[in-house]
């Protein structure tokens, strides 16, 4: 009999084998998707948009209104309000000779609404995070979006039309998007790592403009501010020495000058601000591959977030110390018109009583003479009213001293607390 051939079927520990490294294979290539890092970033683009729209209120006084004032007085400057409609494209405005205060509004607008496309990234990569939540049909759509609201923020910053290099800043590049979408399919962690590298160098471009924009207001406020100094320096020239419009023209060249410095803070902290998007960005795909590494750079945009903030809170504070000061000054004229006003009071009173004593005097020499009795009670009356009128203003003196005083100290402590900060 001959013996049979041993079986060639695998048995069942070989089939457990095989399994377990299919299994590997496949978790290679789809492991999971850590949130953290796009939590992380997806926070520190939100603190970025807060943070620049309340920077932004930090600024010189209101533009408008000083347009207002010169064009008031030159009418000329009216027709640089009329705005001027492209036919290709009637969405948008120009002027021939844009006023500073639309330049600043558009620039407020266009910043805020940037970095506001930014958030809005850095939401739709945390959705990518947790790839169950979008459909590749669903964020072609949101990169679509998303793309459009960069060439209008884009749009407003430069003041262009909405075309040429404008239209060329998206935020999703055409090729990452085709990338997410394929990770969108596949649920693989390569791919989506892949599609962030491939679209560094787009969020490297959108960050350059953002920077770009900064430098080009700083430019502008160069020039309004220039323009402002020379024409307090011409009035301080004509006025001559000793003059009191001297004294005016040179605070408002100090006013201007804390303005403008104010202002170049901001700027050149919104520059930073855009400066470290791209290093946050390319720690975000070092976090991405990993966990543990890339979480520092992510928090660059954070720390410039809060900058911006303390600028902000710096600014509320010193406009609380110059109001504060102002109400101890207004305080102090009152109560220094009090005083006045009681020592006039004091005086007649005074005057009052000696006519008084006069009179009393004479009557007392003639009790029989009614006319007498009858005047020297008339003016010991007029007195005791008048004494008593100074006694009331007097009493208002000394409150409103103590008003000014009380004013003066919170003017003070606002006033310090503002000048430890800027330190």
């Amino acid at each position: 009999m001959t013996p049979q051939e041993p079986a060639t079927h695998p048995t069942g520990k070989a089939l457990l084998f095989l399994a377990f490294c299919l299994l590997l294979m496949l978790s290679a290539g789809c492991a999971s998707v850590r949130s953290g890092p796009f939590e992380q970033f997806a926070k520190s683009t939100q603190a970025l948009q807060s943070g620049v729209d309340q920077a932004l209120q930090v600024g010189p006084e209101d533009a408008e209104s000083r347009f207002l004032t010169e064009a008031t007085q030159d009418p000329s400057q009216a027709t640089d309000l009329r705005l001027l409609v492209d036919p290709s494209n009637p969405f948008t405005y120009k002027t021939d000779n844009t006023p500073m205060f639309l330049t600043a509004k558009r620039f407020h607008t266009g910043v805020v609404d940037a970095t506001g496309v930014l958030a809005d990234y850095g939401k739709a990569l945390l959705q990518l995070a947790s790839p169950d939540l979008l459909s590749p049909q669903q964020f072609d759509q949101l990169a679509s979006d998303i793309n459009s609201s960069a060439i209008s923020a884009v749009t407003a910053i430069s003041g262009s039309d909405g075309s040429g290099a404008a239209r060329s800043v998206g935020l999703i590049s055409t090729a990452a998007t085709a990338i997410f979408k394929q990770y969108l399919e596949s649920k693989r962690k390569k791919a989506l790592v892949r599609g962030l590298r491939e679209n560094q160098p787009t969020v490297e471009a959108y960050a350059r403009h953002l920077v770009e924009a900064t430098k080009i207001a700083a430019d502008l406020a160069w020039t309004e501010y220039d323009a402002k100094a020379q024409d307090q320096l011409n009035k301080i020239v004509e006025a001559g020495a000793g003059s009191s419009q001297v004294t005016s023209a040179l605070q408002q060249l100090i006013k201007l000058d804390e303005e403008h410095i104010a202002q170049l803070e901001v700027l050149k902290s919104l520059r930073d601000s855009f400066s470290a998007i791209p290093a946050s960005h390319n720690g975000l795909i070092e976090a991405a591959k990993n966990p543990k590494s890339g979480l520092e750079a992510i928090s660059l945009i954070i720390d410039r977030a809060q900058s911006l903030e303390k600028l902000y809170d710096r600014s509320v504070r010193e406009n609380q110390a110059t109001v504060a000061q102002q109400l101890a000054q207004q305080a102090q004229v009152r109560a220094s018109l009090a005083d006045s006003r009681a020592s006039t009071a004091e005086s007649k009173a005074a005057l009052a009583q000696q006519q008084a004593e006069l009179l009393r005097g004479e009557a007392n020499l003639s009790p029989d003479d009614s006319q007498k009795q009858a005047a020297a009670e008339a003016a010991e009356k007029t007195a005791q009213q008048l004494a008593d009128a100074a006694r009331q203003l007097r009493q208002t003196a000394t409150e409103a001293k103590q008003s000014a005083e009380a004013a003066q100290q919170v003017a003070d402590r606002l006033s310090k607390q503002a000048k430890d900060d800027s330190q």
